[in-house]
């Protein structure tokens, strides 16, 4: 049962380090294409 918890704490981690990588790169290429 310990695989299952490691599996979606995994994916939890990768869902929440892809949105805030994302929501970075998309605030810079804002910035970037405003200035």
């Amino acid at each position: 049962m310990d695989w299952i918890l490691m599996a979606v704490g995994g994916l939890l981690w990768l869902a929440v380090y892809g949105l805030a990588t994302g929501c970075a790169l998309l605030q810079r290429q804002a910035q970037g294409g405003r200035s």
